[in-house]
């Protein structure tokens, strides 16, 4: 609610809604972060040479 109240910095009232409605308890953050973590490394994994 907080942040509806707040006009012009729309970027970072997403990333402040989207931090701040994640859960508390760190097993639910641990298993994002792994999450996030297997993604970016599968797709670092299908980088080539001449995609870079």
């Amino acid at each position: 609610e907080f942040w509806s109240d707040v006009h012009g910095f729309p970027l970072l009232q997403n990333i402040a809604t989207t931090v701040f409605a994640s859960a508390c308890s760190s097993a639910a953050a641990e298993r994002n972060f792994s999450a996030h973590k297997f993604v970016h490394s599968q797709l670092r994994n299908r980088l080539k040479e001449t995609n870079l």
